[in-house]
């Protein structure tokens, strides 16, 4: 059984980890105006993760939380969004058993990320994620 609640607590300070796990660059995940993750956007896109929430900003995309960001991202409804971040945080879906917090740093990366290499790493991701989610 999928428990939400705790996902989304699990998810509280860990969305730079979480969306970097899925192949947003760490160059997205800045408190200033830069280009969209989902959309290639220029300049309108701030994540912002207010509550360590994974907030974000974006005009042309809408705002949201780390779990609408991760779904935008990857393609994908809120129940497979929420069991992808299940799976990064080491919840096992099947009995929702807790989670060790762990509030990852993002990972240092050049200001101004390749568009072919997220893509590419973007894909190769949801390929491995798709086959550890259906076995």
């Amino acid at each position: 059984m999928l428990n939400i609640d705790l996902i989304r607590q699990s998810a509280i300070g860990n969305w730079p980890y979480l969306l970097q796990s899925a192949g947003i660059d760490a160059g997205f995940l800045r408190d200033k105006h830069g280009p969209c993750p989902v959309c290639g956007g220029t300049d309108r896109f701030r994540f912002d993760d207010q509550d360590g929430r994974g907030s974000f900003i974006y005009t042309h995309c809408g705002a949201g939380d780390g779990f609408a960001l991760l779904s935008k991202f990857m393609g994908t409804g809120f129940i497979d969004t929420a069991k992808q971040a299940a799976s990064v945080l080491g919840i096992d879906t099947g009995t929702s058993q807790p989670v060790i917090t762990y509030h990852h740093k993002p990972i240092a990366v050049p200001a101004k990320p390749s568009k072919d290499l997220l893509g590419v790493i973007g894909k190769l991701w949801l390929v491995h994620c798709h086959d550890l989610i259906l076995g």
